[in-house]
């Protein structure tokens, strides 16, 4: 009798499930992929000469002569990829990179 109950039971519980999964409505899909490894540039805040954040983020802030950004990397690993720098894992190019370059922030 046990059995028959927890059969029963368990009949019931697996109805009850399909029914609800069967009649929800189906949820709209408002979402969108939105690809944040790409159009990234970067460039030191010395040659901004005194240029405020405020400034840079607006919409129309030129950046035709910032150096494209790779991402997710390094500021050195983009300034390598832009042929800043070269392969400072080739030889003893990292001994020839100046690093006062890297003591200004970067945008």
């Amino acid at each position: 009798m046990k059995r028959i109950n927890y059969l029963i039971n368990i009949i019931f519980v697996v109805i009850i499930f399909l029914h609800t999964s069967c009649t929800q409505k189906e949820l709209q899909n408002d979402s969108q992929i939105i690809v944040l490894n790409k159009n990234w540039e970067v460039i030191s805040s010395a040659k901004l000469n005194g240029t405020t954040g405020k400034i840079i983020s607006q919409k129309s802030f030129d950046t035709k002569n910032w150096y494209k950004a790779v991402v997710p990397g390094t500021v050195m690993g983009s300034l390598v990829a832009n042929n800043v720098i070269n392969d400072p894992y080739f030889g003893i190019n990292l001994k020839n990179v100046d690093t006062e370059q890297f003591k200004n922030t970067w945008w």
